[in-house]
Protein backbone atom coordinates (compact mmCIF):
# COMPACT_ATOMS: atom_id res chain seq x y z
CA UNK A 1 0.00 0.00 0.00
CA UNK A 2 2.54 2.48 0.89
CA UNK A 3 4.47 1.77 -2.71
CA UNK A 4 0.77 2.60 -4.11
CA UNK A 5 0.36 5.80 -2.57
CA UNK A 6 4.14 7.05 -3.31
CA UNK A 7 3.42 6.22 -7.00
CA UNK A 8 2.79 8.72 -9.23
CA UNK A 9 -0.94 9.26 -9.89
CA UNK A 10 -1.98 8.80 -14.07
CA UNK A 11 -2.98 12.42 -13.90
CA UNK A 12 0.36 13.52 -12.71
CA UNK A 13 1.98 11.84 -15.24
CA UNK A 14 -0.31 13.15 -17.87
CA UNK A 15 0.29 17.03 -16.74
CA UNK A 16 4.41 16.16 -16.98
CA UNK A 17 4.31 14.83 -20.17
CA UNK A 18 2.13 17.70 -21.36
CA UNK A 19 5.20 19.99 -20.81
CA UNK A 20 7.41 20.40 -24.26
CA UNK A 21 10.47 18.00 -24.80
CA UNK A 22 13.97 19.72 -23.90
CA UNK A 23 16.02 20.20 -26.27
CA UNK A 24 18.46 16.95 -25.27
CA UNK A 25 15.10 15.20 -25.55
CA UNK A 26 14.19 16.23 -28.87
CA UNK A 27 18.17 15.49 -29.89
CA UNK A 28 17.45 11.73 -28.31
CA UNK A 29 14.33 11.25 -30.14
CA UNK A 30 15.49 12.01 -33.73
CA UNK A 31 18.60 10.23 -32.85
CA UNK A 32 16.90 7.11 -31.87
CA UNK A 33 14.78 7.37 -35.03
CA UNK A 34 17.22 7.87 -37.59
CA UNK A 35 19.62 4.81 -36.09
CA UNK A 36 16.16 2.70 -36.74
CA UNK A 37 15.83 3.60 -40.20
CA UNK A 38 19.26 3.82 -40.90
CA UNK A 39 19.30 -0.14 -39.98
CA UNK A 40 16.04 -0.86 -41.38
CA UNK A 41 17.30 0.80 -44.67
CA UNK A 42 20.40 -1.14 -44.83
CA UNK A 43 19.38 -4.80 -43.69
CA UNK A 44 16.52 -4.30 -46.60
CA UNK A 45 19.28 -3.15 -49.76
CA UNK A 46 21.11 -6.22 -48.14
CA UNK A 47 19.03 -8.58 -48.35
CA UNK A 48 17.58 -7.88 -51.67
CA UNK A 49 21.48 -7.08 -53.32
CA UNK A 50 21.91 -10.70 -52.05
CA UNK A 51 19.04 -12.12 -53.82
CA UNK A 52 19.49 -10.37 -57.08
CA UNK A 53 22.98 -11.79 -57.09
CA UNK A 54 22.11 -15.16 -56.70
CA UNK A 55 19.18 -14.54 -59.20
CA UNK A 56 21.71 -13.07 -61.87
CA UNK A 57 23.89 -16.22 -61.09
CA UNK A 58 20.71 -18.70 -61.82
CA UNK A 59 20.10 -16.47 -64.74
CA UNK A 60 23.43 -16.51 -66.38
CA UNK A 61 24.33 -20.36 -66.27
CA UNK A 62 20.60 -21.06 -67.44
CA UNK A 63 20.54 -18.38 -70.81
CA UNK A 64 24.59 -20.25 -71.64
CA UNK A 65 22.91 -23.78 -71.41
CA UNK A 66 19.32 -22.48 -72.98
CA UNK A 67 21.38 -20.73 -75.79
CA UNK A 68 23.27 -23.74 -77.05
CA UNK A 69 19.57 -25.37 -77.09
CA UNK A 70 18.76 -22.34 -78.89
CA UNK A 71 21.16 -22.59 -81.40
CA UNK A 72 20.59 -26.09 -81.98
CA UNK A 73 16.88 -26.04 -82.50
CA UNK A 74 17.15 -22.97 -85.19
CA UNK A 75 19.01 -25.42 -87.75
CA UNK A 76 15.45 -27.02 -87.69
CA UNK A 77 13.51 -24.32 -89.63
CA UNK A 78 15.02 -25.31 -92.85
CA UNK A 79 13.36 -25.68 -96.34
CA UNK A 80 11.39 -28.79 -97.10
CA UNK A 81 13.08 -30.70 -99.78
CA UNK A 82 11.39 -31.49 -103.22
CA UNK A 83 10.18 -34.93 -102.89
CA UNK A 84 6.40 -35.03 -102.03
CA UNK A 85 7.18 -37.61 -99.32
CA UNK A 86 9.98 -36.23 -97.49
CA UNK A 87 8.35 -32.75 -98.19
CA UNK A 88 5.04 -33.85 -96.07
CA UNK A 89 7.10 -35.60 -93.07
CA UNK A 90 9.37 -32.16 -93.31
CA UNK A 91 6.29 -30.08 -92.54
CA UNK A 92 5.17 -32.29 -89.30
CA UNK A 93 9.13 -31.58 -88.67
CA UNK A 94 8.53 -27.96 -89.09
CA UNK A 95 5.75 -27.54 -87.48
CA UNK A 96 7.56 -29.54 -84.43
CA UNK A 97 10.18 -27.19 -84.47
CA UNK A 98 8.31 -24.26 -84.65
CA UNK A 99 7.01 -25.40 -81.25
CA UNK A 100 10.34 -25.99 -79.85
CA UNK A 101 11.60 -22.77 -81.05
CA UNK A 102 8.69 -20.64 -79.69
CA UNK A 103 9.06 -22.61 -76.67
CA UNK A 104 12.87 -22.08 -75.90
CA UNK A 105 13.25 -18.59 -77.33
CA UNK A 106 10.62 -17.29 -75.24
CA UNK A 107 12.12 -19.12 -72.06
CA UNK A 108 15.70 -17.16 -73.00
CA UNK A 109 14.06 -14.00 -73.17
CA UNK A 110 12.26 -14.28 -69.92
CA UNK A 111 15.86 -15.16 -68.15
CA UNK A 112 17.60 -12.45 -69.98
CA UNK A 113 14.62 -9.88 -69.08
CA UNK A 114 15.42 -10.95 -65.61
CA UNK A 115 18.74 -10.51 -65.56
CA UNK A 116 18.17 -7.03 -67.17
CA UNK A 117 15.63 -6.25 -64.52
CA UNK A 118 18.05 -7.25 -61.86
CA UNK A 119 20.79 -5.26 -63.11
CA UNK A 120 18.04 -2.14 -62.78
CA UNK A 121 17.52 -2.78 -59.57
CA UNK A 122 20.51 -3.14 -58.14
CA UNK A 123 21.44 0.36 -60.43
CA UNK A 124 18.52 1.85 -58.23
CA UNK A 125 19.26 0.61 -55.13
CA UNK A 126 22.97 1.70 -55.32
CA UNK A 127 21.57 5.38 -55.98
CA UNK A 128 19.20 4.77 -53.25
CA UNK A 129 22.20 4.14 -51.05
CA UNK A 130 24.14 6.99 -52.66
CA UNK A 131 25.22 10.54 -50.56
CA UNK A 132 23.23 9.63 -47.42
CA UNK A 133 25.23 8.42 -44.35
CA UNK A 134 25.11 9.35 -40.49
CA UNK A 135 22.12 9.91 -38.22
CA UNK A 136 21.31 13.19 -38.42
CA UNK A 137 18.21 14.87 -38.81
CA UNK A 138 18.56 15.24 -42.19
CA UNK A 139 19.74 12.16 -43.72
CA UNK A 140 16.68 10.65 -41.88
CA UNK A 141 14.65 12.68 -43.95
CA UNK A 142 16.30 12.06 -47.14
CA UNK A 143 16.62 8.32 -46.48
CA UNK A 144 13.41 8.34 -45.52
CA UNK A 145 12.16 9.93 -48.84
CA UNK A 146 14.33 8.06 -50.82
CA UNK A 147 12.36 4.83 -48.96
CA UNK A 148 9.02 6.22 -49.78
CA UNK A 149 10.22 6.21 -53.58
CA UNK A 150 11.14 3.03 -53.39
CA UNK A 151 7.15 1.71 -52.71
CA UNK A 152 6.10 4.11 -54.51
CA UNK A 153 7.32 2.73 -57.84
CA UNK A 154 6.77 -0.76 -56.55
CA UNK A 155 10.30 -1.65 -55.94
CA UNK A 156 9.74 -4.80 -53.92
CA UNK A 157 7.20 -5.61 -56.17
CA UNK A 158 9.17 -5.75 -58.99
CA UNK A 159 12.24 -7.54 -57.45
CA UNK A 160 9.29 -10.30 -56.09
CA UNK A 161 8.43 -10.76 -59.30
CA UNK A 162 11.89 -11.70 -60.44
CA UNK A 163 11.85 -15.19 -59.19
CA UNK A 164 8.34 -15.86 -61.38
CA UNK A 165 10.14 -15.01 -64.07
CA UNK A 166 12.73 -17.46 -63.92
CA UNK A 167 10.87 -20.22 -62.79
CA UNK A 168 8.07 -19.47 -65.49
CA UNK A 169 11.46 -19.90 -67.93
CA UNK A 170 12.57 -22.87 -66.72
CA UNK A 171 9.11 -24.16 -67.09
CA UNK A 172 8.94 -22.92 -70.98
CA UNK A 173 12.25 -25.41 -71.15
CA UNK A 174 11.09 -28.05 -69.91
CA UNK A 175 7.89 -27.76 -71.97
CA UNK A 176 10.37 -28.17 -75.03
CA UNK A 177 12.04 -30.79 -73.57
CA UNK A 178 8.54 -32.78 -73.35
CA UNK A 179 8.30 -32.23 -76.97
CA UNK A 180 11.16 -34.20 -78.25
CA UNK A 181 12.60 -36.20 -75.60
CA UNK A 182 10.94 -39.45 -73.31
CA UNK A 183 13.66 -39.86 -70.81
CA UNK A 184 13.09 -36.56 -70.12
CA UNK A 185 9.54 -36.44 -69.55
CA UNK A 186 10.15 -39.22 -66.89
CA UNK A 187 12.99 -36.95 -65.46
CA UNK A 188 11.20 -33.32 -65.55
CA UNK A 189 7.59 -36.14 -64.09
CA UNK A 190 10.04 -36.74 -61.25
CA UNK A 191 11.31 -33.36 -60.45
CA UNK A 192 7.56 -32.13 -60.87
CA UNK A 193 6.76 -34.54 -58.13
CA UNK A 194 9.79 -33.71 -55.73
CA UNK A 195 8.98 -29.59 -56.09
CA UNK A 196 4.69 -30.44 -55.49
CA UNK A 197 5.59 -33.14 -52.63
CA UNK A 198 8.12 -30.83 -50.85
CA UNK A 199 5.62 -27.73 -50.83
CA UNK A 200 2.78 -29.69 -49.42
CA UNK A 201 5.00 -31.67 -46.69
CA UNK A 202 6.25 -27.79 -45.54
CA UNK A 203 2.61 -26.71 -45.36
CA UNK A 204 1.61 -30.31 -43.68
CA UNK A 205 4.52 -31.15 -41.51
CA UNK A 206 5.27 -27.66 -39.68
CA UNK A 207 8.96 -27.27 -38.47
Amino acid sequence: MEGDRNMPQSQELWEKRKLPFDAKETQEAWENAAESLQTYSEEMVQRWNAELDNMLLHAALFSAILTAFDVQSYSLLQTAPPDPVLSALQRISTQLAVWLNTLWFSSLILSTTASSVAIMVKQWLREFQRGVSGTSRASARDRQHRLNNLLKWQVPAIVAALPFLLQLSLNLFFDGLLTVATVATVLIGIHTIFAVGTTILSVLVPT
